[in-house]
């Protein structure tokens, strides 16, 4: 045997010096050589997964305070994805679909789909949602693409950009000398909201508002790389991506959200038999289905909305703030209204102190044992935030990443965030 591989070594030998002199050996230890250049050794591949920089580190230290990654994702999670329903009554919630009347059949153009299209074309796309509804429990932002725009009130002033009036029905004339029994007469129907009277608007604190906001547009701009821009009246009927800030004039038990409030149905002397008042808050809103309530459960947070489009990108927001509040809770509210607009409508749960935390609703709630430092005013008892926390910017950072996409579930954001 050992005579054999002797032999099987020497047959082995003479054919390698035979193949060294052909250009067949060359080229193949042309390929062996480029092969090994080619393709990295595990080694190689372990020193390239080290480098690779995690989305979310291990551990994070915000306002001096450590967090886990899984701390992180799990809160982040929970303030980016809100399950809430609003106004949910299964059977008895009698606003499920929105006005579907013909004009035929009415004399109330706010009761029918061309009523809104023609006269708030903003609300029309919200209500009637023809290109679809928005993914439920999902990721919803602004486009980076498009400009945001920030404002004051409601758009255009609740007034119609075009009003739609339609012939009055013979049922709802009267004998009256005024109305008589003509058949031409004409009945026009627009929204309006008891809690934004004009006569009674406190220009101090509209001022303290716009000031906070314009300040703080650059700040949320570089968090998120979107383009933030103030303008002091959009009357365009145009539906451009927006926030709007309504001051109210309304004092309430509650001064800071409106769940639980009285709402007026409209009737009796708040109509005419020539002009339909539809209230916003009190009755149209309950018809936007789709819209993501900010931290709902709470009760003295900022009371407000964001609107997304089928595609689950954000194409309006609506903030409430009473214009009774302390020159500093305003402006916390009006920071906490545009960090929650982002994309953030619920809040965390490891009480970071930021706009994102219950702030308001501190008190009532258990505190962490070691807590963030971020700079607070006291007003009243409550210790309001002053400027945005590193938690905060954290979030909105995280939410604008190119790889969390308007639409993801939570599930499909978690792989994203925590690949290794």
């Amino acid at each position: 045997m050992f005579a054999s591989l002797l032999s099987r070594r020497e047959v082995f030998f003479s054919n390698m010096f035979y193949l060294r002199g052909c250009t067949m050996f060359r080229l193949l230890v042309a390929a062996l050589l480029f092969s090994a250049s080619s393709f990295p050794s595990s080694a190689a591949y372990a020193a390239a997964g080290a480098s690779k920089e995690k989305l979310i580190p291990d551990v994070v230290k915000l306002d001096g305070e450590e967090y886990t990654r899984y701390e992180i994702m799990y809160t982040f999670l929970k303030s980016s994805i809100s399950n809430y329903i609003p106004g949910h009554k299964g059977i008895l919630d009698d606003a499920q679909i929105p006005p579907l009347r013909a004009k035929e059949d009415t004399d109330d153009a706010l009761q029918t789909p061309e009523g809104y299209r023609v006269q708030y074309p903003w609300l029309y796309e919200f209500m009637y949602r023809e290109e679809g509804m928005p993914r439920y429990a999902a990721i919803n932002k602004w486009d980076v693409s498009k400009p945001v725009r920030v404002t004051m009130g409601f758009p255009n002033g609740l007034k119609p950009y075009k009003l739609l009036r339609l012939p009055m029905k013979r049922e709802t004339q009267t004998a009256s000398d005024e109305l008589g029994q003509s058949s031409d007469l004409l009945v026009s129907s627009t929204l309006t909201e008891l809690s934004v009277q004009q006569q009674n608007a406190d220009k101090k604190s509209a001022q303290i508002v716009e000031d906070v906001a314009r300040a703080f547009l650059p700040a949320l701009a570089g968090a998120t790389g979107l383009s933030l821009l103030y303008e002091g009246e959009i009357d365009k009927p145009e539906n451009v991506p927006r926030i709007h800030i309504v001051l109210t004039t309304e004092d309430d038990s509650n001064p800071f959200k409106r769940a639980g409030r009285l709402t007026m149905i409209s009737g009796g002397g708040f109509n005419s038999p020539r002009h339909r008042a539809h209230l916003f808050r009190g009755q149209v809103e309950s018809l936007l289905k789709t819209a993501i309530y900010f931290t709902p459960y709470a009760k003295k947070q900022v009371d407000g909305y964001y609107l997304p489009n089928a595609a689950n990108k954000i194409g309006l927001a609506f903030c409430f703030i009473w214009q009774g509040h302390p020159p500093e809770m305003l402006k916390a509210l009006t920071r906490e209204c545009l960090v929650r607009s982002m994309g953030l409508p619920d809040a965390t749960a490891l009480q970071s102190r930021g706009y994102l935390d219950l702030w308001g609703d501190a008190p009532e709630l258990p505190r962490r044992s070691k807590e963030p430092i971020i700079d607070t005013v006291k007003v009243g008892e409550t210790d309001v935030p002053t400027e945005m926390s590193d938690y905060d910017r954290l979030f909105l950072r995280l939410l604008y990443r190119p790889e969390v996409k308007p639409g993801m579930g939570a599930v499909e954001v978690y792989r994203v965030l925590m690949q290794e």
